[in-house]
């Protein structure tokens, strides 16, 4: 067949989807690109590849999404220069973002050249409201890659074009959210809640927010809002000393992120598993882990809780016995989080390092220091359970009179009991 004449005939044919079966070409709108596209109609096309890659991230299926929107985008330069063809490359370009952070994780390298495309695109249209979707893909790089300083100015300039938290959610605001992000934000600020809620004394209140953020998240059957809310979830139990149920929740974690292709969240579930073993009292298992997890965290690129999880090996290397990894990792733990300005894990690296001292040398006045300045610590911080726990290491070696010393004050001794009272602070 003449190419002309092909080309007419998958003309007709999507035309013929769009006017006689309406409900199919909703349903896959792929194939109507594909038609579209084998016709030489490029902005038709370019379209319905926009439609297929939004309905796949709303599924998760992100290979099939960026599959999509890389094939309209590809379309676009057999079009002339106008404000509607900018407007398509801005749509195309921000919900690639999207899909490449939850194919290749947030801190992929090509996730720059999107989102710096599109911000060039959203200042062209002379577009305010989507500079939002724009400036939070490049503060997401910036904060997973651990570029606080970067991350925190433009949580600035974010907080600054729009109001944010639990309060203005709606299901609507949240669907058009995660539209341009990938992740329902009324499962993430819960998430996020749940942590300050956390560190400022209030394990209760944490505990029922993360479980409010699930609980979202499983409604929404959003397969990546579910497993962000999971791991949060897995991260709170491991902070109330729960080994097994860490254990399951991580593994539950990594299940689900392998399943739908997420890397980033498929090592922190792994991570997860390793911090339940070391709570478990498996220090050889929780060490393996651990460096697994690590090692595949770092290969999507990403820099975020790196220190703290490296924290976390330096405590299982202590309970393994292995007092000069313990050490030397420690040491990388305290460089890693003042290289990137990470420290919300600083007092428990000081309350680690004085468990080092007793275990390895039984240096009391050694370790009652590093007790001391991680109670300094979680008091500067206004990070209310570390300092209790530091509290309570320091009470448990120093405390009672002499000839009655209970050595160390290591975390997986410390009970996660309420800090303050019920009530959180406004």
């Amino acid at each position: 067949m003449l190419k002309t004449r092909r080309r007419e005939f998958h003309r007709l044919l999507a035309q013929a989807l769009e006017t006689r079966f309406p409900d199919k070409a909703e349903r896959e709108p792929e194939v109507v690109a594909r038609h579209y596209t084998e016709a030489g109609k490029p902005r038709e096309a370019a379209a319905y590849w926009e439609k297929a890659g939004q309905r796949a991230l709303e599924r998760s299926a992100v290979a099939e999404a960026t599959a999509h929107l890389t094939a309209g985008l590809a379309l676009l330069p057999e079009l002339p220069e106008s404000p509607e063809r900018d407007a398509q490359e801005f749509r195309l370009q921000l919900l690639l973002g999207v899909a490449v952070m939850a194919a290749e994780g947030y801190a992929s390298p090509r996730l720059p050249s999107i989102h710096c495309r599109a911000r060039d695109l959203c200042v062209r249209m002379g577009a305010k409201e989507p500079l939002f979707q724009v400036l939070w893909g490049i503060w997401a790089w910036s904060f997973i890659r651990d570029e606080l300083e970067l991350g925190a100015g433009l949580a600035k300039e974010l907080t600054q074009i729009t109001g944010a938290g639990i309060a203005l959610y709606t299901p609507d605001r949240g669907r058009q959210h995660a539209r341009y992000t990938g992740q329902n934000s009324g499962a993430t600020n819960r998430c996020y809640h749940a942590y300050s809620l956390w560190y400022l004394g209030y394990p209760d209140q944490a505990t029922a927010c993360v479980r409010e953020a699930v609980a979202v998240a499983e409604g929404l059957g959003h397969p990546f809002s579910r497993v962000f809310a999971l791991y949060h979830d897995a991260f709170l139990l491991m902070q109330r000393r729960l080994g097994d149920e860490t254990c399951r929740a991580g593994a539950e974690v990594r299940a689900a992120a392998t399943e739908q292709g997420f890397p980033f969240w498929a090592a922190l579930g792994a991570l997860e598993v390793g911090t339940g073993l070391l709570l478990q009292g498996t220090g050889a298992g929780a060490v393996e882990a651990l460096r697994d997890g690590l090692a595949s965290l770092s290969a999507t690129g990403a820099g975020i809780v790196v220190p703290y999880y490296t924290g976390r090996l330096a405590e299982a290397y202590l309970a393994a016995g292995r007092f000069d990894d313990a050490a030397r990792t420690l040491e990388e733990a305290f460089a890693l989080g003042r290289k990137c300005k990470e420290l919300f894990s600083e007092a428990e690296w000081h309350r680690l390092r004085g468990d080092l001292l007793l275990a390895r040398c039984d240096d009391r006045p050694g370790a009652e220091g590093c007790f001391r300045d991680a109670l300094a610590t979680g008091r500067r911080q206004g990070a209310r359970l570390p300092e209790l726990r530091a509290r309570r290491a320091w009470r448990g070696c120093f405390g009672r009179r002499a000839g009655s010393p209970r050595r160390g004050g290591n975390w997986l001794r410390c009970t996660g009991g309420s800090a303050r009272g019920s009530t959180p602070p406004t």
